[in-house]
């Protein structure tokens, strides 16, 4: 998450007394390691799960998860009709990362950047910015969208890291699948069963710089049937500024941060399961300037997700849903607004076989959205007052086995979007695969796919005055700034034409190589108006196009001890004229990494992270000259070992080992004062104890 190359200061001695002390426990550790790894070579597979509840998957295994998110239907990794990676469990566990953003820094096909520890900015493929709005998130197959500004917040999601199952990662538009606003790819986050989550668990972790996570979580059934978990977490990072070895900037990017949230499920009989959820989160954080404003003021928000869905198998191979959820948003970011939300949507599924070797799931649901701004007298405003808007979409999706090796995938989907003059649109995909052996062990796919983003309140309807700025010196050419709203823009369009190949070539080793090709049409982008002398008027238009190609590639090993992959991936943007910008940064040219895990021992666990990300283009902007990302590389490293006890276990690990910190994303020119730049955290020691009963 860090990006460039600084000499580091010597350590405080408290610190350089902790760095000694993990570093010899370390060392200890791995000695140990060692002289047991000869006698635990025979021990039973590894595949089986370990004493903490986790488990490697054999490769054929994993070749064969059933994921959900290129399709709505569960299917084979191998079959589906977009590329899709998928971080497990394990690797969450292992990897000491703390939140789903940065845990997406090592996967294939994402770009991450960090304007401070409490904005990321995630895209897949690109095009990622504050707001990350041209990607879509998901929490259990259920949007995690800000109904306000229309982007997730990474670091407010309420859950904690101890209750996923696994993150399932779509790379390319899954409109068809997901509606508006699935544009560039989908991140679905996939939390356990409560049946998968009996018992306590207890897990603090540490860094050497003083910010802590905590998570506790119990689960248990009932004599009338609930499976059920109750999980709670708190999080205390301190700023920047007490989480680098540089002294020669101030920062406000601390963060504190409380979740809660439960879980359960029951078989109201062998054929239908009724599932409900809440979970909770209260944050506060210190807020960076924006928009020529430093308010001086910390955010604060409460962020509340609830749901139930109920499930019943009608036969054998036909079944569906209907499920409930909503989200209720109270958030203040001084800088920008003040806004309270709230939504609910309706949503129902039903899978079935129309006709021999057909696959067919269809559905819709209903979405209405209430947001209430409050003006902070801060020169921001959201919309004129309180308004409504509502959401609806029809799909169907029908699988064709047109031989035993050739798979033809249709998805159809129509959204409407009550705010827009023209409220309807649709989205495709089409997708053929054929299996090149009677296996499947080798299957190659070719997709046309058509996809749309929708522009959210913030984009139609925010304006912003500030004139005179309130401190000098003055951005150069810029002695006022307003933004006028336009609530007559249109939808972005995305078309897409792919290729890919997936192979298993044998029991240990496997390939995927996939390409693309794609068209981006209407593009949102900020165009000046006339204005007075020495201010900046700036209007949002359907302005930009573009077309990006790329190629990605994967190839992984694995036996009953080691697990590694290596990745690679080359991307191109180009827009069709230079002095358009999109809002965001365009995706990294190149990007490679390796992920790989050793088990030293039945208990001894050896990880780490390798990624390296080519410098990050910037779509420039009326408002500001924004600087490109640097190129950057990411190591992290974490070595897992038991302590006293079987599920007791302890976890010392380093993030961005080669601390490159220094910063640029996000600023302006390097003659205002306005936006400074800081480094954020960058080589990090940490720990983690764990129990688990």
């Amino acid at each position: 998450m860090i990006l460039s190359t600084h000499p580091t200061n010597l350590l405080h001695p408290a610190r350089r007394i902790m760095v000694a002390f993990m570093a010899t426990l370390a060392m200890a550790c791995v000695t140990a390691a060692a002289e047991t790894v000869a006698e635990d070579l025979a021990s039973p597979s590894l595949a089986q799960a370990d004493d903490l509840g986790f488990a490697d998957l054999s490769l054929e295994d994993l070749m064969m998860v059933e994921v959900t998110s290129s399709a709505r239907q569960a299917l084979p990794l191998n079959q589906s009709s977009v590329p899709v990676s998928v971080i497990t469990a394990k690797d969450i566990h292992y990897g000491g990362r703390t939140n789903v953003a940065e845990m997406l820094q090592f996967t294939p096909g994402v770009d991450v950047l960090f304007a401070d520890q409490n904005r990321p900015m995630v895209g897949v493929r690109g095009l990622h910015d504050q707001f990350s709005e041209r990607t879509l998130l998901l929490i259990d197959s259920r949007t995690a969208e800000d109904p306000a500004f229309g982007g997730p917040e990474f670091h407010r999601l309420p859950l904690i890291t101890e209750d996923i199952e696994r993150i399932e990662v779509v790379r390319g538009p899954g409109g068809a699948a997901w509606g508006a606003n699935a544009f560039n790819g989908v991140i679905n986050v996939i939390t356990k069963a409560p049946e998968d989550t009996q018992g306590l668990v207890i897990s603090t972790q540490v860094t050497e710089f003083g910010s802590s996570y905590n998570q506790l979580r119990y689960g248990d059934t009932t004599d009338s049937g609930w499976a059920w978990r109750v999980s709670t977490g708190y999080e205390d990072l301190v700023g920047s500024d007490d989480a680098t070895y540089q002294d020669n900037f101030v920062s406000d990017d601390f963060r504190r941060q409380m979740f809660l949230g439960t879980k359960a499920t029951r078989d109201l009989n062998p054929d239908t399961r009724i599932t409900l959820d809440a979970a909770l989160s209260v944050h506060e954080n210190g807020q960076r300037e924006q928009l020529f404003f430093d308010p001086a003021k910390d955010s604060t928000g409460t962020l509340l997700r609830v749901g139930g869905k109920l499930e019943h198998d009608f036969s054998s191979d036909t079944n569906g849903y209907v499920q409930w959820s909503g989200i209720y948003d109270d958030v203040i970011h001084p800088a920008l607004a003040s806004v309270t939300s709230y939504s609910n949507d309706i949503e129902t599924q039903f899978n079935f076989h129309p006709a021999e070797h057909h696959q067919t799931s269809v559905g819709g649901n209903v979405r209405w959205v209430h947001i209430e701004p409050n003006n902070q007298n801060n020169g921001v405003t959201l919309g004129d007052g309180t308004y409504d808007e509502s959401f609806a979409g029809l799909f169907a999706i029908d699988r064709w086995d047109i031989t035993n090796r050739f798979t033809f995938e249709t998805q159809v989907r129509m959204d409407y979007y009550s705010p827009l003059d023209n409220p309807l649109d649709w989205s495709t995909r089409l997708t053929g695969l054929y299996a090149l052996d009677p296996a499947k062990h080798h299957v190659v796919r070719l997709s046309g796919a058509r996809a749309f983003r929708s522009p959210f309140g913030r984009t139609r309807e925010s304006t912003f005055r500030r004139i005179p700025l309130p401190t000098p010196p003055f951005p150069p050419n810029s002695f006022g700034a307003s933004l006028n709203p336009n609530p007559n823009l249109l939808n972005e369009h995305l078309t897409s034409f792919e290729a890919g190949y997936t192979g298993q070539l044998n029991t240990q080793w496997s390939v995927q190589l996939n390409g693309y090709l794609q068209q981006y049409d209407d593009l949102i982008a900020f165009a000046s108006q006339p204005s007075l002398p020495g201010t900046q008027t700036i209007r949002a238009r359907n302005s930009a196009s573009a077309v990006a190609s790329g190629i990605e590639a994967e190839t992984s090993w694995q036996n009953e001890r080691t697990k590694i992959s290596v990745y690679y991936g080359y991307s191109h943007f180009d827009l069709d004229s230079p002095d358009d910008g999109v809002r965001a940064f365009l995706p990294a040219q190149h990007k490679a990494g390796v992920n790989a895990r050793f088990h030293l021992t039945d208990s001894v666990t050896f990880n780490t992270h390798y990624r390296y990300t080519s410098t990050t283009p910037n779509s420039q902007t009326i408002t500001t000259t924004r600087s490109s990302a640097s190129s950057f590389n990411l190591v992290d490293l974490s070595l897992s070992f038991p302590v006293t006890r079987d599920n007791t276990q302890l976890t010392l690990g380093v993030q961005d080992l080669l601390d490159e910190t220094d910063f640029t994303a996000l600023s302006i020119s390097d003659s205002s004062a306005f936006s400074p730049n800081h480094p954020t955290a960058g080589r990090t020691l940490f720990a983690r104890l764990r129990i688990a009963f």
